[in-house]
């Protein structure tokens, strides 16, 4: 479950980012004034995402991970990630 939460919550991240930094090449490309603030959307988005993925990377090393020692596909399954 956790890793389908950490899934569907970057995943939604990463698309949001990918058509923010489109929407800015092509409005760097014509010179719009709206350049700032696509700029500062897409660094928010950046920001969120970093934030998850340290919060995941915490949670598995200081938790997880050391807790899974009497189940060794736990272990495996949270290395993976």
């Amino acid at each position: 479950m956790l890793s389908v939460a950490y899934k569907n919550s970057v995943g939604t991240r990463r698309a949001a980012w990918r058509t923010c930094s489109a929407i800015q090449d092509k409005e760097e490309y014509k010179g719009s004034k709206h350049l700032d603030l696509i700029k500062w959307y897409r660094l928010k988005i950046e920001t969120e995402l970093n934030e998850l993925c340290e919060d995941v990377i915490t949670l598995l090393k200081k938790t997880l991970i050391p807790s899974s020692t009497s189940a060794p596909d736990a272990k495996v399954f949270y290395m993976k990630m």
